[in-house]
């Protein structure tokens, strides 16, 4: 009983980590097409 509930930990903090891997990833992304945005409005306004 013990080996299945840390099996099953084992596998909720898999699965946690690898959503939260995702999120940072979107997030760099979106920071990234932010700056690139900044980037040809400032190219245009020269």
């Amino acid at each position: 009983m013990i080996g299945l509930f840390w099996i099953l930990a084992a596998v909720f903090a898999v699965l946690s980590l690898a959503a939260l891997y995702r999120a940072c990833r979107h997030q760099v992304k979106e920071v990234h097409a932010q700056h690139d945005l900044m980037r040809e409005r400032r190219r245009d306004g020269q």
